[in-house]
């Protein structure tokens, strides 16, 4: 729960980053799972990933939030592993694609870059509370 009087209800995941943003500094955030970032291909694209934070030719930033597709090692352990990576994929894909189409980035919790500034000056990376 959140302070306050009486206490707020809040998503756990979304309050802990939150809390871990006040440790984070720099011009860039990246944001994991757990069981990320020990394969080859996040540290790929991660340079590919910074390239899109350039200045447009005004001099502002052409992105706030970069999102990428999250790989499911476990996908081979069997038939529900297996229905999680393609959910994943799909969503990874076809509807973060249409929701680029619509000009709109929801931040679901993993892998994603944020504008480091903008993320402290607009109160975090989540919404904490459910209201």
């Amino acid at each position: 729960a959140a302070p306050g009087n009486p206490p707020r209800r809040v998503q756990g995941k979304s309050l802990n980053q939150t809390n871990g943003l006040t440790f984070a500094w720099g011009q860039f955030i990246q944001v994991l799972d757990a069981n990320q970032g020990a394969d080859a291909p996040e540290y790929l694209k991660f340079p590919l990933i910074l390239q899109d934070f350039q200045l447009k030719q005004d001099g502002t930033i052409r992105y706030r939030i970069i999102g990428s597709r999250e790989y499911i090692f476990t996908k081979a352990l069997g038939v529900v592993a297996e229905c999680h990576a393609f959910q994943e994929w799909s969503f990874g894909t076809i509807i973060l694609r249409v929701y680029s189409d619509l000009g709109v980035r929801l931040h679901y919790g993993h892998p994603d870059v944020f504008h480091g500034p903008w993320a402290t000056a607009h109160s975090g990376l989540s919404k904490c509370s459910p209201d």
